[in-house]
């Protein structure tokens, strides 16, 4: 979390789940303006994939999503 206050994202709280749909009843609850998550799942078995089920859900909520892919610059250079 230090890198992400050091390069000026404003952070209010960074929460950890055990499984990705545990972020869904979460993100709901707190309504936040922005959620950055790689969206992906089914890292145990070396074979990430893209949580397309997830995804639709969030953009239903109308939660603007990131959908990291490991540039924070692309982040920066489009929320900052």
């Amino acid at each position: 979390m230090g890198w992400v206050i050091n390069n000026g994202f404003p952070v209010d709280e960074i929460i950890l789940v055990n499984k990705l749909a545990d972020k869904i009843p979460i993100i709901k609850e707190i309504n936040p303006t922005l959620v950055i998550d790689d969206c992906m799942y089914n890292w145990q078995e070396l074979e990430p994939k893209l949580a397309t089920d997830f995804i639709t859900e969030v953009n239903k909520m109308g939660v603007d999503l990131v959908v990291f892919s490991g540039s924070w610059s692309e982040v920066i250079g489009n929320y900052l």
